[in-house]
């Protein structure tokens, strides 16, 4: 093993910040049925229902409010139905690179998904939902926030710069900016 000067130096961000993404994208179908990891979540993780359209609503934190807060979201909306087999359909998936969008913080993944599931099977379920998670990720690569919106609410965040997760992967790999 020999010091090569061209090679970026170790960084432990990345590695994190990637096996957080990976981790995401494996579990974001089942994200609201079952919990993420405690090691890919800042222990003061914030999880913000609905802000732009319902700003009333307190942000929670802390790995157990979040897990709780979480499994129990899809009552806040009333329109994702609790029982069967319901699954997050994943849409897109942009990860915005830093200081975009007036961001002083780390990246941030922006997903689009909708509701399927058994209903989908026999045609459009008309209380079929589309919405946007948007992850914020802390100094050490985990999950700072978790915004769940309306996607309908959230299309300024379809025309932001975006770069897709596995380039920023690699360009961190290899030492290249974005």
């Amino acid at each position: 093993d020999y010091d090569d000067p061209h090679k970026p130096p170790f960084n432990p961000r990345a590695l994190q910040f990637g096996d957080t993404v990976r981790t995401l994208h494996k579990r974001l179908p089942t994200v609201l049925q079952s919990s993420l990891p405690a090691d890919i979540l800042n222990a003061q993780v914030e999880l913000r229902l609905f802000p732009s359209t319902h700003p009333h609503l307190p942000a929670v934190r802390g790995r157990l409010a979040y897990t709780a807060a979480l499994c129990t979201a899809p009552m806040a909306w009333g329109r994702v139905p609790l029982v069967g087999n319901v699954r997050l359909s994943i849409l897109s998936e942009q990860l915005i690179k830093q200081n975009a969008f007036g961001s002083k913080g780390g990246e941030r993944l922006v997903v689009k998904w909708r509701t399927s599931g058994r209903a989908r099977e026999i045609g459009p379920d008309k209380d079929e939902f589309t919405g946007i998670f948007i992850f914020t990720f802390d100094e050490d690569g985990r999950i700072g926030t978790h915004v769940i919106e309306h996607a309908e609410e959230s299309k300024h965040y379809d025309r932001m710069k975006v770069i897709s997760v596995t380039d920023w992967l690699l360009s961190q790999m290899v030492g290249r900016p974005e």
